[in-house]
């Protein structure tokens, strides 16, 4: 049950980065997250890992967005 949901999840994450649209980095972190889960309960633990891996590219990704969000409104502030 939750693997489909995570893959949904995932699939609207892609289509969002497309646009650059930040959300699809919370959505990332969440399908992540729940696949870890799934899979530490398994017993994957390396694959459950690789997820966590994973969870914590997506943090980096939202947080890089962020900074260079910043430093672009900062540039048009300037500019205008």
């Amino acid at each position: 049950m939750l693997e489909p949901l995570a893959v949904l999840v995932g699939m609207v994450a892609v289509i969002l980065s497309i646009y650059k649209n930040k959300t699809c980095w919370l959505l990332w972190i969440m399908a992540d997250l729940v696949l870890a889960y799934v899979n530490f309960k398994a017993g994957n633990f390396w694959q459950g890992f690789m997820w966590v891996v994973y969870t914590g590219a997506a943090v980096w990704g939202l947080c890089k967005w962020s900074q260079e969000e910043v430093i672009f409104k900062k540039v048009l502030d300037k500019a205008f």
